[in-house]
């Protein structure tokens, strides 16, 4: 599924955009029971058009392996913080991501070598999110987003109470570590998550961006009242 996604990823118009993730599940009644205490593959897929046009677009991706279950349908906009079916309750957690320049076979078999189903991590999701369209189509003057000519945003998330730390600490920086060949080396502060260390903070801007928000930052926060935890130094 993951292969597929790779090639078919690349070949959607820019209406469409489509996310996918190793997610592991307890095995607890909260859980569907086809999902539970296991390891699945979730595809998110949005596209702004007719619903006729966005069954096409997805019918291949569909022939590479059954839904186990299939949410797929019109939606109006406001819903569309659903299509991921993130947690609604807070709950502590480490993420971490990583940009990715391409997203080649090799790189898909490094994400199932460190974190795939018959491997034994302690995290929640891994994930590859497709970037491009007018994300990348070059800055947007006063708009400080980085990273936009990156192909995917890959991330962690594990969970993370106290007895726990360690060992995803360990495995997350693991699975991160094994698509780093195919890095952007460049961040997105939206999901830099645990990594508060400057130098990894200030790769989320070119020179000359993270120039006018120091800046910024001096001229309006002097005192350094609002940080973020995340330093611009």
């Amino acid at each position: 599924m993951l292969h597929a996604y790779g090639d078919w990823v690349r070949s959607l118009p820019e209406s469409t955009t489509a996310s996918i993730a190793l997610i592991r599940l307890p095995n607890e009644e909260a859980f569907p029971a086809p999902l539970r205490g296991k390891t699945n593959v979730h595809l998110r897929y949005v596209h702004v058009g007719d619903e006729t046009s966005g069954a096409a677009l997805l019918a291949p991706l569909l022939q590479a392996a059954a839904p186990v279950i299939n949410l797929v349908g019109m939606m109006p906009y406001a819903a569309i913080s659903s299509v991921h079916q993130d947690p609604s309750d807070p709950m502590p957690g480490w993420d971490g991501s990583l940009l990715l320049q391409e997203l080649p076979p090799a790189a898909i078999d490094a994400l199932l070598g460190a974190a795939g189903p018959q491997v034994d991590v302690p995290l929640i999701i891994a994930e590859l999110r497709h970037l491009g369209g007018a994300f990348a189509r070059g800055p947007v003057d006063g708009i400080a987003v980085g990273g936009r000519d990156a192909a995917f945003n890959f991330g962690v998330i594990g969970p993370y109470p106290p007895h726990l730390r360690d060992v995803v600490d360990a495995a997350a920086n693991a699975v991160l570590d094994a698509l780093r060949p195919w890095a952007h080396g460049g961040t997105q502060i939206n999901f830099e998550g645990f990594a508060a260390a400057p130098q990894e903070v200030r790769k989320a801007w070119a020179e000359p961006t993270l120039r006018r928000l120091r800046a910024v930052k001096s001229a309006w926060d002097p005192e350094q009242r609002f940080s973020f935890g995340y330093s611009l130094d």
